[in-house]
């Protein structure tokens, strides 16, 4: 599991405890449904790259696929390798929350989740989510924790 990337948004606000429930929320999402498997959650893998000075793979790995919507086979190996795994999982988050005085408040966001096999080097597996609510005079205010929980939620539904 890597972390999430946060896609560029317009924000007014931080959107850093967004990022931490959804990797609490996705960490726990796979090893419910691979129970089986190995989990290497998101702490560990970015305790690893940073210990090993390759924190620039995930550069490398979201530059390539946002430009191009196709993983770089080479950072996809130099993951596996570093990591010891056979798949890795990555996601891109994009969020917005807006507000306009007290009179309207708003809050969306998508999630995309990507699982790439070391094998082939090609996505086995990839859904994407999306989160919205609005409100006016104050009302429709979104906790991040609940966000976070119903994006990774929708995204694992055809898992």
């Amino acid at each position: 599991m890597l972390p999430v990337k946060e896609q560029t948004s317009l924000s007014t606000d931080s959107l850093l405890s967004l990022k931490v429930a959804v990797n609490d929320n996705l960490d726990r999402a796979i090893k419910e449904k691979l129970p089986t498997s190995k989990i290497i959650d998101t702490k560990t893998s970015v305790s690893a790259l940073n210990q090993s000075g390759q924190l620039n793979l995930l550069d490398n790995l979201f530059k390539i696929y946002d430009s191009t919507g196709v993983v770089d086979k080479k950072t996809i190996d130099s993951l596996c390798s570093l990591l010891h795994s056979e798949y890795i999982v990555f996601s891109r988050l994009k969020a917005e929350k807006m507000a306009v005085a007290i009179v309207g408040k708003g809050f969306g966001a998508s999630l995309e989740v990507v699982i790439v096999g070391n094998a082939n080097r090609e996505v086995v597996w990839g859904s994407s989510s999306e989160f919205k609510r609005g409100g006016v005079l104050g009302a429709g205010t979104t906790q991040n924790k609940a966000a976070a929980e119903e994006l990774v939620r929708l995204a694992f539904l055809k898992f």
